[in-house]
């Protein structure tokens, strides 16, 4: 397999981008700088739902991490940022937190392009060296992950090896080819003598009818899902890994933010906000997406591990929630819906 255009899989960034904005506007979360970095959009309750998910999982088990260490400094490293806001939701929430967005330097200019205009980041004090922003609390490293010797220079980037870190690959490693991305993981699951956590966004079911269909859209757009048929199920995803150094692994599917990592008063908000009434589709989506979290030194890291931990939970079979079969039954797939969810990608 041949390595993916970088303009194409910033393509995908960009229009996840509006997806988050579409949701933000219709009130599904909040998120301060998400106009700064995109345009208007009005997507299907289905995608909004689908960003809420993604979004409140990441943000719930990061806090998590964070507050696990309320007097020291942690280290946010977003691989594959695009125009993602996280880094500053963070800075925003928390002072005791450093953050490091990591893209192709390209993308990362036009990113700093569009905050220099803004004065919302003007509490960041920042300069702008070779067109990207630095600062004590926020800096852009340019990156491309196919490239292993830039990876392994992470320190001299001003990434520190003595801190607790938090990673996240929002579907970055995806579109990597699976030995360098292995690599790229294994090394990362050392690079700080502190506790650290490895959140991932990625996917299960390539023998679906959903899956064959949801990859070959992304194939034909230019940003093939690498790591799909190789580590296409949970146990894949967690056994990898673990293989690969990370002490505790946990892979849920996203519809697990839905079922458990809410209350039923947000469930019936969301509800009412999506004006959904059958999740007998939208459901399809969220199953074949995974967030999953690899840690190290647990000990340290128990209220996360007590929070995300599937096991610590006895998932309820009820009208008001996901069942985790949705898109695995031997059902037809209904192509119209997905393409309306997923325009931006279908060519």
């Amino acid at each position: 397999m041949s390595a993916n255009s970088p303009s194409e899989v910033v393509k995908t960034s960009h229009s996840v981008s509006h997806f988050k904005r579409s949701a933000v506007d219709k009130g599904y979360y909040k998120d301060d700088a998400i106009n700064v970095f995109s345009s208007p959009s009005d997507e299907s309750p289905s995608l909004d739902m689908f960003i809420y998910m993604r979004v409140t999982a990441l943000r719930s088990v990061i806090a998590l991490f964070v507050e696990s260490f309320p007097n020291q400094t942690v280290q946010f490293v977003n691989l594959g940022a695009g125009l993602d806001t996280l880094s500053f939701w963070l800075l925003s929430k928390y002072n005791n937190v450093v953050c490091f967005d990591l893209d192709f330097d390209t993308h990362l200019i036009y990113k700093a392009q569009l905050l220099t205009k803004s004065n919302e980041f003007s509490f960041l004090n920042y300069k702008i060296i070779n067109g990207l922003v630095h600062s004590h609390k926020y800096t852009m490293v340019p990156m491309n992950f196919e490239d292993l010797e830039s990876v392994y220079k992470l320190e001299e980037k001003g990434l520190s090896r003595e801190l607790p870190t938090v990673f996240l690959s929002e579907f970055c490693l995806t579109y990597v080819q699976n030995d360098v991305s292995d690599k790229v993981i294994k090394f990362l699951s050392s690079f700080s003598s502190k506790p650290s956590a490895y959140l991932f966004l990625d996917y299960i079911g390539s023998w679906t009818a959903f899956g064959r269909w949801y990859s070959k859209l992304f194939e034909d757009f230019g940003a093939e899902f690498k790591s799909f048929k190789k580590y296409d199920t949970i146990e894949k995803h967690t056994k990898r890994y673990k293989e690969l150094g990370w002490d505790h692994v946990m892979v849920n599917p996203m519809s697990f933010t839905y079922n458990e990592l809410i209350d039923e008063e947000e469930r019936m908000r969301l509800k009412k906000l999506s004006k959904l009434e059958s999740y007998e589709y939208f459901g399809v989506l969220p199953n074949h997406t995974v967030i999953g979290v690899a840690v190290t030194q647990k000990e340290r890291l128990s209220n996360l591990i007590q929070f995300y931990d599937m096991s610590n939970y006895e998932t309820k079979e009820t009208s008001k929630l996901i069942p985790y079969d949705l898109g695995f039954r031997n059902d037809e797939l209904d192509v119209e819906y997905f393409k309306r969810m997923l325009h931006s990608f279908v060519i």
